[in-house]
């Protein structure tokens, strides 16, 4: 497992196999309470789980400034 620092937001990483065991409530909040402590304001789960190279998708992308979002697709 892993945690991507995205900012005010944390990314949690876990392998598909593994993500039914952070599914318990004491376990979620303890996470949560952690990274917060941390300076995370967020704290996510990646649903599509822990792979090699998910940053390098981020690195890729264009970074789209929020006001030109309605031109995306023109």
């Amino acid at each position: 497992m892993r945690v991507r620092h995205h900012g005010v937001l944390a990314r949690i990483e876990v392998p598909k196999t593994e993500m039914r065991k952070l599914f318990n409530e004491f376990i979620i909040d303890r996470i949560a309470q952690e990274l917060s402590k941390l300076g995370f304001i967020y704290v996510t789960l990646d649903l599509q789980g822990y792979r090699s190279g998910s940053m390098d998708l981020v690195l890729s992308r264009k970074v789209i400034p929020i006001g030109e979002l309605s031109k995306v697709g023109e």
